[in-house]
C-alpha cells in the first residue's frame, strides 16, 4: 500500500498556472510581457522632468515607468472585469 503522500502530492504542488502539465499560452505571453517590460525599466534610471498642464515633477523615470506599467495593468484588468459582466449568460 502505497503512501498518502504519494498520490496526493502532484496535485498540492501544481502550480495553478499550469494546465495538464503544461502553461496556458496566455500565463506564458503575460510571462514574457513583464520580463520585456522589467528590461525596458531597467534600462531606463535617468532623471527626468514630467510636465503636466502647471505642474512640474522630477523623479527617476525608472519610477515613472514602474508607476505608468502598473496603472495600465490595472486598466486593463478592470476593462477585462467589467467587459464580462456585461456579457449575456448562457
Amino acid at each position: 500500500m502505497g503512501n498518502f503522500l504519494d498520490s496526493h502530492t502532484s496535485d498540492l504542488w501544481c502550480p495553478v498556472f499550469l494546465k495538464g502539465g503544461k502553461m496556458k499560452p496566455k500565463v506564458i505571453i503575460i510571462l514574457i510581457l513583464l520580463v520585456l517590460s522589467l528590461i525596458f525599466v531597467i534600462q531606463n534610471t535617468t532623471i527626468v522632468e514630467v510636465q503636466l498642464f502647471f505642474w512640474k515633477i522630477s523623479m527617476a523615470r525608472i519610477i515613472m515607468l514602474s508607476f505608468l506599467l502598473l496603472v495600465g495593468f490595472i486598466i486593463g484588468y478592470l476593462v477585462a472585469k467589467f467587459s464580462e459582466e456585461r456579457k449575456p449568460a448562457k
